[in-house]
């Protein structure tokens, strides 16, 4: 984090609102968080050594933070507009907080899944999810939104119905969907979540493997995240689940993948997402497995 002692934090205070400011610095700290601040630094300090009057300095101060926000934003799916965060920095930061902080803790998912299931553009799906959580009626994104990528509405989609599932508290199999929101929150991004969720119980095996969608199968992670799938949908403890998955990456892998590297990793994965589940049922009683 930064310390208000900066110089260029200093001079943002003095010479901006607070509401401005707070919104400015935010950005920085999330941007340092991030590894995002090196050239920026570099930067900012020679601006700020080389001009004295900071109502000059503090202006191109924020236009190279916006810049950069904007390159950090679109690594996750997302392009602002850059003079919309210039001129909106508030919007800017509250998008980002919500998006990576919010959502996931805000209490009201019940009401904040229909929403991201609305059906309408993603722009004003988040610009009423950021209404609700924080408040703010006057929020509009649609100042600095340029453009969202379907893959980051489908993450927040994704966690929105894992965390639906985890509150919810009359569940026929609780051991099955502990394991399929720890698949979710492990492939947030991932195509087939919904597939997983919806899917009977009695599904065949067979017919998991068919829904795999072949327009994929060159891309790694769809080809783990499937596998993946498969193992948590199907099998209670971490052995059996472990000894199935080199099965069902052959079968799906019919590109001829490297299968040693890919294998590794989504073993690594399925670890993770057992360990998920066995803290999970420590909270929960599973009567079902």
């Amino acid at each position: 984090m930064l310390e208000d002692d900066d110089r260029y934090i200093t001079m943002i205070r003095e010479t901006r609102a607070p509401i401005r400011a707070d919104a400015i610095i935010s950005i920085v700290n999330m941007l340092v968080e991030a590894d995002f601040l090196d050239s920026l630094e570099m930067q900012i300090t020679v601006d700020a050594e080389v001009r004295d009057d900071p109502y000059t300095v503090v202006p191109l101060i924020e236009g190279h933070i916006a810049k950069l926000y904007r390159r950090y934003t679109g690594t996750m799916g997302i392009a602002l507009d850059v003079q919309g965060i210039y001129r909106h920095p508030h919007f800017a930061f509250l998008l980002m907080d919500m998006i990576l902080n919010a959502i996931d803790d805000h209490s009201a998912v019940d009401e904040l899944l229909p929403m991201a299931l609305s059906g309408e553009p993603p722009v004003f799906v988040l610009e009423n999810m950021a209404r609700y959580i924080y408040g703010e009626p006057g929020i509009h994104f649609e100042e600095i939104i340029e453009h969202i990528e379907p893959r980051m509405m489908r993450a927040i989609t994704n966690i929105l119905s894992a965390r639906s599932m985890e509150e919810a508290t009359t569940i026929l199999d609780m051991g099955r969907t502990n394991r399929l929101v720890a698949f979710v929150r492990t492939f947030p991004a991932d195509i087939d979540a919904d597939l997983f969720f919806e899917a009977p119980i009695t599904t065949s095996e067979d017919a998991l493997i068919s829904m795999f969608p072949k327009e994929h199968g060159e891309e790694d992670t769809f080809l783990v995240a499937h596998a993946v799938g498969m193992a948590v949908f199907y099998h209670p403890d971490f052995a059996t689940a472990y000894e199935k998955l080199e099965y069902y990456m052959d079968v799906l892998n019919t590109e001829g993948r490297p299968t040693r590297e890919i294998l590794e990793l989504a073993a690594g994965h399925l670890k993770e997402i057992y360990g998920a589940n066995e803290d999970a049922q420590e909270r929960v009683p599973d009567n079902s497995l």
